[in-house]
């Protein structure tokens, strides 16, 4: 469970159809985020060329990742770097919600130890502990609403 970075850079595309390149990432799990933030938030990237990487060329099969790949492409998309202080974890339904992942509570206790302060999770999990830290969300359309994400 180490924190892993995830970068993204959404272009116009430089010759005629847009491309999808990953290093690191599923390819599939990347065209199922494209396609909920095209429908759910109404962001024009069919037309873009897009290539999302973990940093160091980590192989990520974790469905976990998906919440911190979609803010790191909104981030390109709007030209705003989120905060070096944000973490985020949940998997993305196909309706736009943020679903549960496994071990929430470990990873949320490494991440506080780490030092992130603005830590994206699922709203469905109870939390025993309070983590004062954290944004609570069930749809994924809701995080960009919420002025808890700082870009």
């Amino acid at each position: 469970m180490l924190p892993i970075e995830i970068q993204a850079l959404v272009s116009n595309p430089v010759y005629g159809s847009p491309r999808r390149v990953t290093s690191g990432i599923p390819l599939d799990r990347l065209l199922m985020i494209i396609a909920v933030l095209s429908k759910k938030l109404k962001l024009p990237l069919e037309s873009k060329d897009i290539f999302v990487s973990s940093a160091g060329g980590l192989r990520i099969n974790d469905s976990s990742m998906d919440v911190a790949i979609a803010l790191s492409l909104i981030s390109s998309i709007f030209d705003t770097p989120l905060s070096s202080s944000t973490i985020a974890f949940g998997e993305i339904g196909l309706d736009g919600r943020i679903r549960g992942i496994p071990l929430l509570e470990k990873r949320l206790e490494l991440s506080q130890k780490i030092g992130f302060n603005n830590i994206v999770i699922p709203k469905i999990f109870p939390l025993e502990k309070l983590y004062y830290s954290c944004r609570k969300c069930k749809r994924f359309d809701k995080i960009i609403q919420k002025r808890g994400i700082k870009f």
